[in-house]
Formats: C-alpha cells, sequence, structure tokens
C-alpha cells in the first residue's frame, strides 16, 4: 500500500489500540470456573445455534415451491381454466413446510440463547465474586497504583463486556455461519449455474457491511476522545465553579469548552459522510445484483433449465446467507472486546498479593504486653522510590504508655503507623512487638490487637450497631454501649431516631465529622486493643467537637500502649515522649517540658502555632466549601455503585428504561416537561435548509424498496405467461430498472444521510454549549442542590445533548425510509388486494403487540431487578472505596460473605430475565416463517373464492414483506425518539433557568468601587438548608485599607459573609453595603471584579502556570504575571520549571503541591488589583514550612486593599485592625486581639481552648 493510501486507511478505519493492560482471556480460560453443567450449556447452546442458522434457509424450498405453484396457477387463471384441487394441495403442501421450519427455529433460538444467556450469567457471577475477594486481599501498596474508583468501573463496564460478547453474540455468529453455508448448499442444488453468478456478490456485500461497521467504530472513537475532552473541562469547571464566578471567567470557560465541542463536531460530520457512503454503496451492490441475477435466472427459464420459482428462491438463498454474514462480522469485535475485558479481570483475580493478611501462618503471642519498638527503619513507597521516607529511624514505647509523633506534613509520621499495621514492608531495620519481628506475626492477629482511628473516618452505609460491630462481630450491646460511652458518642447515638438501630450513611442519617470521628473511636475501642494508633484523630473537627473527643482519646488510652500523630501540639502536651521527625530523620524525643528546655525544633513548632497569651489555635475544615468536594467524590461513588448494581440484575442501560425513569425524575424535579418533536425541530431551525434536503431524500430513498417490489411483481408476470419469446428483452429492460433503482437509491441513502447526520452534530454542540453557558451564570443556590451536582450536570451534559441528537440525525433518515417503504408497500398491496392486505396487518399488529408486552413486562421488572441488586452494589464500592478500613478491621471474609449473600436472589432473577429475552428474540426470528404460512393460507382461501387472482397474493404478500422488513429495522430507533423528546425537555428546561444573582446581566451600578464594606442587620439561610439561619442579625464593617478577621466556632456563619461579599447569594433581611450603596444595586461582573477571593482549597484548572495567574482576563501582561507571582513568593519556583509559567498545572492544580497551588492562588488574586481582599482559611491546610511561605505572601497583599480573612488559626490573624467574634450568626465582640484578650470574652476562651502551656 502506498504511504498515501495507508494514511487514508488509517484515518478512516483504524480505532487506536488501547494500551493493553492484560492479555485477552482465551475462550477456553473464560470458561474457567464451568462446571459440568455449564459445558452441558454451552454444548446445547452453540449446536442448537448452528443447526437454527442451518434450518433458516430451508424456507426458501418451501418459497421456491410457493411461486412455482402460484405461476403455474397465474397461466390457469389467466385462460380461466384454473386447477383448484392441485393449487389447493400444493400451497397446503408448502405453507406447512413453513410452519414446520418456524417452529423449528423458534425453539431453537429459545434453547440456544436461553442456553447461552444462562451460562452467561452463571460464569460472570463466579468472575466477580473471584474479582471483590482478590481486590479486598490484595495489599496497600497495590491501590497506591490502582485508582479505587477505576477498579469499581472496571468491574461493572468489564462485566457488561463479557455479558455482551458471550450471550448472544457467538449465537448470531455461528447462525450467520450456518445460513451463510446452507444457503449457498442448498442454492448450488437448485441451480448451480444461477448460484456461480449470485455468489459473485456474496464477498461485496459482506465487504460494504464490514467496511462500515469498521469506519463507524474507528470515527465514535475519535468523536468519544473529543466529547471526553469537552466533558473534563466540563467537569472541572463546574467542580470549581465558585472560582469561575468570582473571577468572571464565563465567557473564557465557554470558549474553552466550545473548541473541544468543535472538535467532536467535526468528527462526527465525518462519520455521517462515511456511514452514508456505506449504506449507498450496499444499497447500489444489492440492485445491481438482483438486476444481474433475475436476468440470467430468466434466460434460464427460457432455456427450460429450472423453474420460475427457483430464479427467486436461489437469489434469497444466497443474499439472505451473505447480508446476515455482513450484520454478524462486527460482532467478532464485541467477542474480542469481551476477550480482552476478561483477560484484564483475570489479571487482577490472579494476582498473588505480596502480603497474604488472611494466610494462616505467622505466630501468634498469647498475652501481648505491648511494647513496641523500632530499629534503624529505612523506607521509600514503591510508588515514590526516589523519595526516602524514613532514614535509619530508630524509637519505643513501653506497655501502656502515649508516645507522640510530632513534625512538618511529609516527614514520615503516618508511614510508622502504616509499617505498624504491615501496610507496607520495610527497606531494612526490625519493627518488634514485645521483642517479637512483626514480619514473623500472623497478619490477621496483628491486625485484630491493634486499634487504628485515622483523620479521614470510614462510616458504612449500614446501622450504627452494625457499623460498630465492624470492629468484633460478635459484640453483645453492652459491649457495644460502654465503647460508645468511653468514646463520648452514647448520648447522641441516643438522639437518633432509633438509637443504636439508626441507619446511616447515604439513604439514612447523616452524621457530622465529630459525630463520625467518635463512632470511629468506639468502633476501634469495642474491639478491646491493646495498642491504639491515633492518626492526626482530631485534626479534621472545630474546637468544640475536638474537646468531646480528646477527652474520649484521652479515656481510651488509659490502659493500652497508644500511639498519636498530631499536628495540632496542644493535644499532646501530656503525652508520656514525644518524638519529633523531620525529613524522616529523628531530630529530638522527650516529655513536653523536657523539649521545651532543649529550645530546639519542637519549641520552634510550637512557638509558629501559639499566639501571644499563649494559644494554638485550631484548623478546621469550613462548613460549607466541605459541601462542594463531599458532594464530587460522593456523586461519583454513587454513580459507580449504580452501575454495578444494573451489571448484577443484567439491566441494561441499552434498553434506555432506568435511564428514562431517572430523567423523568430529575425533569419533575426541574419543573420542565417532555418537548415534542416539533420543540427540536424549532430548535433547528438555523440548520433547516439543510434538515430538509435530508428529510426529501430520505422519502425518496424510502421508494427504492417499493420499486423494487413493483419490478419484482412483473417480473413473476413475464415468468408466468405461456410465450415466453419476449421474456429475455423484458428482464433486461428489468435489469437496467433495477441497477437505476439502485443508484438513485444509493445517491439518496448516502446524501440523506450525510445532510441529517451534519444537522444533529450541529444542533447537539449548540444545544451543548447553550445549557453549559446557562450553567455557568446560575448562582450558588443552584449548584447546592443535589440535582445539580457536578456529576449530575456533567452527565446532563453528555447524555442528553446526544439523546436529542439520535431524533434529527441519519437515524431519523432510516426511520423516515421505513415509513415511505411501509405507505408505499401499503398502497401497492392495496391497489393489487384489497382483502388480503388487512389480513398481513393483523399478523403484523400481532407480533408489535406481543414484543411491547414483553419489553414493558422486562422494563417493570428491571426497575424491581435493580433495587434488588442494590445491596449488593453497595457491598462492592464501600469495600473497594475503603479497603484500608476493611483490612484494619480483618473483614475482608465477612464482606465476601455479605456480597455472595446479597447476589444470591438477583443472580437467579438475571436468569429468569435471560430466558424471558430468549422468547423475545426466538419469536422475532421465527415470525417470517409463521407469517408467509398464515398470509400464503389465507392467499390460497381467497383465490379459490375467485376473490383474486394468484399474481395480486404474491405481489401485495412480497409488497408487505420487504415493508414488514424495512419498518422493523427502523423500529428499533423508536425508543431513541422518547429518550430524546425528554432530554430536550430537560436541556431546553435548563437553558431557560435564570439565577437570582444573574451575572450574565449588563444592567446595574458600575461606578469605580472604594472598597468599604458594611453588613447591617444581616439575614441569611442557605436554600439547601431550609429555615435556619446562617446569619441572624449580623452586623460588621470593613474600611477601605483595613484588615478585618471573623473567628468563631465551626459554623458560626464565617464563610457565608464571605460568599455574600463576592454575591453568590443575596442576603434575606438587612443590608449588605458597598461604598454606601447595597451590594444588589451594582453590575455582578463589576463588583465581582473588584474582589479577589483565595480559599482553603484554592481551585487551579488544567491550564498554564500563566494562564491560571491571569484567570478571568480578557488578555494577559506578562510582566504583570511574573510581579504577581513575585508577590506571592512563588516566582523563583515557576522560574526553575523546564517550561517556567507554561508549565501546566494539572487537572485541579495537582502538579504542583498544596502550598505551591496556594501561592499560585494569591498570585492569582493580587493580578487582579482588587479593592477588596477576601481569604478563607487560606492557610489552615498547610504544614509549618509553607505556611510561613504562604502568610509572608498574604502579607504582602493585604496592603492598600481592604482584606476580610476567616481564620481558625488565630496566630495568623493577631495583627488584624478588627477582630469580629462571631457565634450563632451574630458578632458578639468585636476589637484588636489585645482587647478581646483584656475582655476576657469568648475570644479569650477560643485562646485558650487551644493554648499549650
Amino acid at each position: 500500500m502506498s504511504p498515501k493510501k495507508q494514511n487514508i486507511y488509517k484515518r478512516w478505519f483504524t480505532v487506536p489500540r488501547q494500551e493493553k493492560t492484560a492479555e485477552p482471556a482465551s475462550y477456553r480460560t473464560m470458561l474457567r470456573y464451568a462446571t459440568k453443567y455449564d459445558y452441558f450449556l454451552l454444548t446445547v447452546g452453540l449446536v442448537s445455534s448452528i443447526i437454527n442458522g442451518i434450518m433458516n434457509p430451508l424456507n426458501m424450498i418451501a418459497f421456491q415451491g410457493v411461486v412455482d405453484v402460484l405461476n403455474e396457477a397465474e397461466t390457469e387463471y389467466k385462460e380461466h381454466h384454473l386447477d383448484k384441487d392441485k393449487f389447493t394441495a400444493g400451497i397446503q403442501k408448502y405453507t406447512w413446510i413453513y410452519f414446520g421450519i418456524g417452529c423449528f427455529v423458534f425453539a431453537l433460538t429459545f434453547v440456544g440463547m436461553g442456553a447461552l444467556f444462562t451460562l452467561t450469567e452463571r460464569q460472570v457471577k463466579q468472575i466477580r465474586k473471584h474479582f471483590l475477594q482478590s481486590i479486598i486481599n490484595q495489599e496497600i501498596e497495590w491501590f497506591d497504583k490502582n485508582e479505587v474508583g477505576a477498579l469499581t468501573h472496571k468491574m461493572s463496564s468489564n462485566i457488561e463486556k463479557i455479558k455482551d460478547g458471550t450471550s448472544d453474540k457467538p449465537a448470531i455468529l455461528l447462525q450467520a455461519l450456518g445460513a451463510l453455508f446452507s444457503g449457498v448448499i442448498l442454492a448450488f442444488i437448485f441451480s448451480w449455474r444461477l448460484t456461480l453468478v449470485v455468489i459473485v456478490i456474496v464477498p461485496f456485500v459482506i465487504l460494504s457491511l464490514y467496511g462500515s461497521a469498521r469506519a463507524v467504530s474507528a470515527a465514535i472513537h475519535k468523536e468519544m476522545n473529543a466529547y471526553s475532552a469537552a466533558g473534563a473541562v466540563a467537569e472541572e469547571v463546574i467542580s470549581g465553579i465558585r472560582t469561575v464566578m468570582s473571577f468572571n471567567a464565563q465567557d473564557f470557560e465557554v470558549e474553552r469548552y466550545k473548541r473541544c465541542l468543535n472538535k467532536g463536531k467535526t468528527v462526527g460530520i465525518r462519520k455521517a459522510g462515511v456511514t452514508g457512503f456505506f449504506a449507498g454503496l450496499y444499497n447500489l451492490i444489492l440492485f445491481v445484483a438482483m438486476g444481474v441475477s433475475f436476468w440470467y435466472g430468466t434466460q434460464l427459464v427460457v432455456w427450460r433449465d429450472i423453474k420460475p420459482g427457483t430464479v427467486f428462491s436461489v437469489f434469497w438463498a444466497v443474499l439472505i446467507g451473505a447480508m446476515r454474514m455482513g450484520m454478524a462480522v462486527p460482532q467478532i469485535s464485541v467477542i474480542v472486546g469481551a476477550k480482552m475485558a476478561a483477560g484484564e479481570l483475570f489479571s487482577i483475580i490472579d494476582r498473588v498479593p505480596k502480603l497474604d493478611s488472611l494466610s494462616p501462618a505467622g505466630q501468634k503471642i498469647d498475652n501481648v504486653k505491648g511494647k513496641i519498638e523500632f530499629s534503624n527503619v529505612h523506607f521509600r513507597y514503591p510508588s515514590r522510590p526516589e523519595v526516602k521516607v524514613l532514614n535509619g529511624v530508630s524509637w519505643s514505647v513501653e506497655p501502656g504508655q502515649t508516645i507522640a509523633l510530632v513534625g512538618h506534613s511529609g516527614c514520615g509520621k503516618s508511614t510508622s503507623i502504616g509499617l505498624l499495621m504491615r501496610y507496607y514492608n520495610p527497606e531494612s531495620g526490625s519493627i518488634t512487638i514485645d521483642g517479637v519481628p512483626i514480619e514473623d506475626l500472623n497478619v490477621e492477629w496483628l491486625r485484630n490487637t491493634i486499634g487504628v482511628v485515622s483523620q479521614e473516618s470510614v462510616v458504612f452505609q449500614a446501622t450504627v450497631a452494625e457499623n460498630l460491630r465492624m470492629g468484633k462481630p460478635d459484640a453483645t450491646v453492652d459491649e457495644l454501649e460502654s465503647a460508645c460511652h468511653m468514646a463520648n458518642a452514647h448520648n447522641f447515638i441516643m438522639k437518633l431516631p432509633s438509637g443504636y438501630d439508626t441507619f446511616i450513611g447515604d439513604g439514612g442519617v447523616r452524621l457530622s465529622g465529630g459525630q463520625k470521628q467518635r463512632l470511629a473511636i468506639a468502633r476501634a475501642l469495642v474491639r478491646q486493643p491493646k495498642i491504639l494508633l491515633l492518626d492526626e484523630a482530631t485534626s479534621a473537627l472545630d474546637t468544640e467537637s475536638e474537646r468531646l473527643v480528646q477527652a474520649a482519646l484521652d479515656a481510651a488510652a488509659t490502659g493500652r500502649t497508644t500511639v498519636t500523630i498530631a499536628h495540632r501540639l496542644s493535644t499532646v502536651r501530656n503525652a508520656n515522649k514525644i518524638i519529633v521527625f523531620d525529613q524522616g530523620n529523628i531530630l529530638e524525643a522527650g516529655t513536653h517540658e523536657e523539649l521545651m528546655k532543649l529550645d530546639g525544633f519542637y519549641r520552634q513548632l510550637v512557638a509558629a502555632q501559639q499566639v501571644t497569651g499563649d494559644s494554638k489555635p485550631s484548623i478546621e475544615p469550613i462548613e460549607e466549601s466541605d459541601v462542594e468536594e463531599g458532594q464530587l467524590s460522593k456523586s461519583a461513588s454513587i454513580r459507580a455503585s449504580e452501575r454495578v448494581r444494573k451489571s448484577i440484575a443484567s439491566v441494561r442501560d441499552t434498553e434506555g428504561g432506568l435511564y428514562l425513569d431517572d430523567a423523568m425524575d430529575d425533569m419533575e424535579q426541574e419543573g420542565s416537561h417532555t418537548a415534542s418533536l416539533m420543540d427540536i425541530a424549532r430548535f433547528a431551525r438555523p440548520e433547516a435548509k439543510l434538515a430538509i434536503g435530508g428529510f426529501v431524500l430520505s422519502l425518496i430513498r424510502g421508494a427504492a424498496w417499493p420499486c423494487f417490489s413493483i419490478l419484482y411483481g412483473q417480473l413473476f408476470l413475464t415468468l408466468a405467461k405461456t410465450d415466453l419469446s419476449h421474456a429475455v428483452s423484458q428482464a433486461t429492460l428489468f435489469a437496467v430498472l433495477f441497477a437505476c433503482v439502485g443508484l438513485f437509491g444509493g445517491i439518496a441513502t448516502f446524501a440523506s444521510g450525510f445532510l441529517l447526520g451534519s444537522v444533529g452534530e450541529k444542533v447537539s454542540m449548540r444545544l451543548r454549549l447553550g445549557v453549559y453557558r446557562n450553567i455557568l451564570r446560575q448562582d450558588g443556590a443552584y449548584f447546592d442542590e443535589r440535582a445539580h451536582s457536578v456529576g449530575a450536570l456533567t452527565s446532563r451534559l453528555a447524555q442528553d445533548a446526544s439523546n436529542v441528537q439520535a431524533a434529527i440525525d441519519q437515524r431519523l433518515a432510516e426511520v423516515l425510509q421505513g415509513i415511505t417503504t411501509l405507505i408505499c408497500g401499503l398502497a401497492i398491496a392495496f391497489s393489487v388486494s384489497w382483502c388480503i392486505t388487512p389480513f398481513c396487518l393483523l399478523i403484523a399488529l400481532i407480533l408489535v403487540i406481543i414484543q411491547t408486552q414483553i419489553s414493558a413486562f422486562l422494563k417493570r421488572r428491571g426497575v424491581q431487578d435493580a433495587e434488588i441488586a442494590s445491596t449488593a452494589g453497595r457491598i462492592v464500592t464501600e469495600s473497594i472505596e475503603n479497603v484500608k478500613t476493611i483490612q484494619a478491621m480483618t473483614r475482608q471474609v465477612k464482606t465476601f460473605e455479605d456480597f455472595n449473600q446479597a447476589s444470591e436472589l438477583p443472580h437467579k432473577r438475571a436468569i429468569v430475565r435471560g430466558l424471558i429475552n430468549s422468547v423475545s428474540y426466538a419469536i422475532s426470528t421465527s415470525y417470517v416463517s409463521f407469517n408467509f404460512f398464515a398470509s400464503y393460507l389465507f392467499g390460497m382461501f381467497l383465490v379459490n373464492r375467485d376473490w383474486v387472482s394468484p399474481f395480486a397474493v404474491f405481489q401485495a404478500i412480497e409488497a408487505l414483506n420487504m415493508a414488514a422488513i424495512l419498518i422493523s429495522n427502523s423500529a428499533a430507533y423508536f425508543p431513541e425518539f422518547i429518550k430524546a423528546r425528554i432530554s430536550a425537555g430537560l436541556m431546553f428546561g435548563m437553558m431557560r433557568m435564570t439565577p437570582k444573582v444573574d451575572s450574565a446581566v449588563q444592567h446595574g451600578i458600575v461606578a469605580p468601587i472604594q472598597g468599604n464594606i458594611e453588613l447591617n442587620k444581616v439575614k441569611f439561610a442557605y436554600p439547601s438548608n431550609g429555615r435556619t439561619l446562617t446569619l441572624n442579625g449580623l452586623d460588621i464593617r470593613a474600611n477601605f485599607g483595613q484588615t478585618v478577621a471573623l473567628v468563631g466556632p465551626s459554623g458560626c456563619g464565617k464563610s457565608t459573609v464571605i460568599q455574600l461579599v463576592e454575591r453568590f447569594y443575596d442576603v434575606l433581611g438587612g443590608v449588605l453595603k458597598v461604598d454606601g450603596t447595597d451590594s444588589r444595586l451594582y453590575n455582578v461582573q463589576h463588583l465581582r471584579k473588584s474582589i479577589a477571593l483565595v480559599g482553603q482549597e484554592p481551585t487551579l484548572f488544567n491550564l498554564s502556570i500563566r494562564e491560571n495567574i491571569a484567570y478571568g482576563s480578557p488578555e494577559i501582561d506578562d510582566a504583570k504575571v511574573i510581579a504577581a507571582a513575585k508577590m506571592a513568593n512563588i516566582d523563583s519556583f515557576v522560574q526553575s520549571l523546564p517550561a517556567g509559567y507554561n508549565t501546566s498545572a494539572g487537572a485541579r492544580g495537582m502538579q504542583l503541591s498544596g502550598g505551591q497551588r496556594q501561592r499560585v492562588a494569591i498570585a492569582r488574586a493580587i493580578f487582579r488589583e482588587p479593592r477588596i481582599l477576601l481569604l478563607d482559611e487560606a492557610t489552615a491546610a498547610l504544614d509549618g514550612e509553607s505556611e510561613k511561605l504562604v502568610q509572608e505572601a498574604l502579607d504582602h497583599a493585604r496592603l492598600g486593599r481592604t482584606c476580610i480573612t476567616v481564620a481558625h488559626r488565630l496566630s495568623t490573624i493577631q495583627n488584624a485592625d478588627l477582630i469580629c467574634v462571631i457565634d450563632s450568626g451574630k458578632c458578639v465582640e468585636s476589637g484588636t486581639h489585645d482587647q478581646l484578650v483584656e475582655r476576657r470574652g469568648l475570644y479569650y476562651r477560643l485562646v485558650q481552648s487551644q493554648t499549650m502551656s
């Protein structure tokens, strides 16, 4: 192949190879869990599929006979001496052959499909079971390299692929092989001469169908890549929507999204062209082949070589085999996909963990004292071998003592706990418990001896008691209660609706951070561990919750060896020994007093966290900004659970049933209604010319088959004449006409597909863009609603637009063709005989009714199935997401048993579902035989009554048969229209939504802003939070140039003030003034232009550092970017990078560390030269070293502008001009640091509760 040709082939026909992560499994390997019964099912399935395929062309024996009988009868009928007895006997003989074949095909299809469906479900259940078992037993090191979300996705999507490729696909392929094979043999038996001519078309038919499938899958792959890039942009932007709003970057983001969509649109239009081309080519080949075959067949009839019936039957015997083969060839890629998917799952199932946590090997110490000793331990994480985490560390703790590990983040404190739990093994050195090296101890016993409470406490979706029993399955009620008393949790549990039997987690009662943490402590204590490990157990709590939890921990530590890690030094001052880590080394060790006297590194740490007045602030996540992150990961987890659930229940999304139910619920929630097809057409008005062209051409294309049936009928009449002298010349004319119909039909097919495909792509792009633009102009309240989570909005953009597209692209051309063919077919049939046509329609109607009843039943049942499978789905996602907790509690076996139990009933129901599907499939495959059986018998009855001629019977039945085949092909697209109307309703609704605070409107004051802010008796409640007032008559005043600090307990409304100043929301009562004017009177974009916000978790985007710093500005001034970076203490770091300011920050800024992200966010704020700077916990999430750099940058940034700062670390705000102490939404006291300490009010108490010494 020349380079140029190779290039064309590569561009149009190759699907990019995905990185092979595993070898494809052989079919034998896929049956590795098969029993004798499974092999029996396999044999039955394959044998019946082959026989089924062979049986199908046998219809042609009946067809040949019927045509010959009708042909002879027509000749006699015209000469008025029809032998009715002979006619009746002939028709009856052949129609009963039809009936017999129909029954056979029905039985074989049902048995074959049923056997394969059952086999697949049985195998998949085993694969799913072993996959889960293997995953929850892998060592933790493996999870560092394998993302948890990807594993649940792999489980559901790979198993769907296996089902796809092993249930009906092998059967379809074998049936097609059988049909082609027996069709060709039968044709040779009928007439070898004619068969040789007809068989020439077989490779062309197969090639054109295969080429089409190949080109489409290549285009779909490219299109998906382009749209997934657009989806990634949308997800990133909606996740960080508050940043986008505050920097007025909506237009920039719409443009960025549009660029990605444009790529997808171009590929999509190209795809429409390729699909159209192959469909047109197929049409042309088919009609030309008919012309040639019928011309040569007529020649053979004239030479008295064959009978007229043989001409038709040979052609159809070969053609039906070829068509089925062509349609089956694309299924091979599905089967290969299934083998790849299985290979990937088996590679995980067969992986032997480096550390088998369930192995019975290893020593168990009878009476544990709890002495722990680390000697000369070296360690680096296998996923980051270049970074040494522990560098020859030695320390020990005596039984019953409490030891604290302190130091900067990343210095190796938590690593020590991971090594003690045997999540990892040290590179060298030894760790012993009571003198026994931990690698000699039994892992399960070791983990049962230790209780762990970490910073992120995991609570499972179960009752409180079930959560506690994760620690000890056989715990009595008394044991649970005493553990909860110790953990300070009993009181809040008793206040829950059903006490210890209250269901918590998603779909149940939501617990606050402090409550979850206390539950986790109780769960650790229920085990009565000899060793307790506390990893930052209170860092995520506010001062009040921390006091309760700290008290619980102090009580828990008595009488057992405790190792505790803390950033907040006030929590560890009573430890027997404090060990100070830095960069993997131990710098100093001793009690609090001894270390303070040493005046070394520990003293510096204390000083850094100290406020004059010896106080230490606390870090706590803000109640509001917490929401977004939480919902983000939650929605992903819920989606994963949903997928696994549907996969277990064998309920396919492709049926659209479940999708439709969800979409209908969303639509009710949004208050929109189903769009009509007219609404969609109105929206597509800009593409009207293309659409009308496509529409007209589709109608022309639909006329091709009715033309065929007229020519077909005329050929029948030609061959029915006694005088065949003109037959060959007439056949030549028909051959030319067939070729013309093929040519015109082919051109119309290509053009209609291409035009409507282009319309679909353009409309879909405008729809996506319109909805996206409108989402970005909404206010904060919109994004607080659960229905508008990141996951929900991004899937709306992805799914719904392509659903609407289905109503107007080349699929519409197929449907229009089917409808035209049906109408013309009916017209022809009624014109030749009004009495047989209604009967044929009645039979078709019966089939339609049966099939719709079955699918409606399956849909109703599917909803129940998915519901029944929800427990199993939840177990899978929860156990994979929280694998560390499950391994720490040694609950792998329990989890696995729960899953087996939960998936028993869904498995049985899935098998029944497969059998019902087989019935539906069997009805549609055997329908043709039963249809001909009934129609020709009825035709015989009419001919015998002299109501119609034999020719009329043939012409009417054939015209309707073609119409039925085409309409049933296009009927597959009807559900798409229902989906399209619902999706369009949703998207039009989303485009019409107007927010209360509208950033897109042009009106409002645009006078220059000075920077004076005043809150006067402000009342506010979050729309999602019902009637609870977050601010209740708040008064605060900040004059230009002042720094005002807001402090107070968690949930008191500090961060809310910042969101109101940014106008993410409007106040409910009172007034918020900027420069003496109500902030609601300003133009929203103008107001936000004068404000810059730096939050606790800064959102950066997948752009270069330069674009991130200048985010939201129409043009970028490089000098200004560098100046801002210098002020933010980040310039030297950026300059040291290979690509400097053009380095990408990565998705969500993940290429940078926390401190670097924070400084880029500060540079971004400085770049705007704002009059008002808002700092929301800007240093809370940083360790001491990064905090110092960031704090310096913030001090620079505050100069010469109004600054409102929210902080928990009081050391960071003691120099503020004014400190306002907020409690329960009111400002209870204000003044400078010294004034407030003297007053000895709430501020003084906050300082005291955080005090060290």
